[in-house]
């Protein structure tokens, strides 16, 4: 951190004030003050760095569409998503003209479809359960395009999904999405990886909400293997696996409902 705030000072003393080279700085700083949890800092870093290029670059430039996904980042941190949305949305205008040309490069769908994941994680924690579902499908299309299904920006988007189809009471259809995703998971990082584990976590507990116990009995049985292999005995998370694991087999048993 100290080594990027001397070098954006000795820039600054150094160079005409919207050189190129002092938004560098201020932007990788932006980065590691983000990475810190200095986000305040961060804000004030990115913003920094938007005032002096957006003086300098056309409206439209890729390098503003950056900046702004990265202040937005910041601002939904802290918690201001009206501005983040703005931020994101302002990012994602850019970044659809660049889509739109005749040149479509690999970077410009990969920044642009984190936009759009961005923008849908707003709208999820707003509860708007259906725009974050749209929006994470136009992201799942655009990456498409261009990555393996395997790719870890389209697992990601994949899961956004997921998510925004449980809250919309979509279960079923989050579970073959989830399936997908642990066939990826497996085939790429193994059975028993932590990515496949807490597909496995999620997935059991959408069995329960679904009655399918059996199901859900299978997804955790992995999940508490993987446990007993990586976790201390009495971590909280084995304990809580177990005793869910226990009221399973009940339920199973005595083919009786005991959750609420």
């Amino acid at each position: 951190m100290k080594c990027f705030e001397e070098a954006t000072e000795v820039r600054m003393e150094c160079l005409v004030e919207d050189h190129p080279d002092i938004v560098v700085s201020l932007a990788k700083k932006g980065m590691v003050q983000f990475a810190l949890d200095q986000l305040e800092e961060a804000q004030q870093s990115f913003e920094q760095a938007l005032n002096i290029r957006q003086h300098v670059l056309d409206s439209d430039h890729l390098e503003l569409a950056k900046i702004r996904n990265n202040l937005g980042c910041v601002m939904y941190q802290r918690g201001q998503l009206v501005d983040a949305l703005e931020c994101f949305t302002a990012s994602l205008n850019i970044q659809r003209k660049w889509l739109e040309g005749p040149i479509r490069r690999e970077s410009t769908v990969f920044d642009t479809s984190v936009t759009l994941g961005n923008m849908g994680k707003v709208f999820f924690d707003r509860n708007d359960n259906k725009m974050s579902q749209s929006i994470s499908e136009e992201a799942l299309l655009l990456q498409t395009t261009t990555f393996r299904k395997d790719h870890d920006i389209v697992l990601t988007t994949l899961r956004n999904l997921a998510c925004a189809k449980v809250k919309n009471g979509e279960e079923t259809k989050a579970i073959n999405l989830y399936n997908s995703i642990l066939r990826s998971q497996t085939a790429k990082y193994g059975c028993n990886s932590q990515y496949a584990v807490e597909t496995k976590g999620l997935m059991c507990m959408i069995y329960v909400e679904l009655d399918k116990f059996e199901e859900a009995q299978h997804c955790l049985t992995g999940v508490l293997q993987w446990q007993r292999e990586n976790l201390e005995e009495h971590h909280p998370a084995v304990q809580k696996a177990d005793d869910i694991m226990k009221r399973l087999e009940e339920t199973i048993d005595d083919d009786d409902s005991v959750w609420i």
